[in-house]
């Protein structure tokens, strides 16, 4: 991302004022904090799959993997910072409808 910015900063012309008056600097806006993957960090495991079940893995990367402790505590602590089961399940790769029944187990 960095380079993008170089990159852009590089080639953006000074915005002349018509008169003596140095330019002013083009203000770059934040670059968004990049979201955490925990898909790659529970991994995936189970791989003799039923066909519909490597289709829901598709959209759903760790659809029907077990679920662990450690996924457990992690669902359990982003409930606790208010996010929904739709957002759980997206940085989980899980489907929403598990994430919801896993909520509604520990809560």
């Amino acid at each position: 991302m960095n380079e993008q910015v170089k990159a852009i900063r590089k080639s953006a012309k000074p915005i002349s004022s018509g008169g003596t008056a140095a330019a002013q600097p083009v203000a770059v806006a934040p670059t968004p904090k990049p979201e955490v993957n925990l898909i790659l960090h529970f991994g995936i495991r189970k791989t003799d799959l039923k066909p519909e079940m490597v289709e829901a893995r598709r959209t759903y990367p760790r659809a029907y993997e077990p679920w662990g402790d450690e996924e457990l505590d992690a669902v359990a602590e982003l409930a606790r910072r208010r996010l929904d089961a739709e957002t759980i399940a997206r940085l989980l790769g899980r489907q929403p409808s598990s994430v919801e029944r896993k909520l509604k187990e520990m809560f």
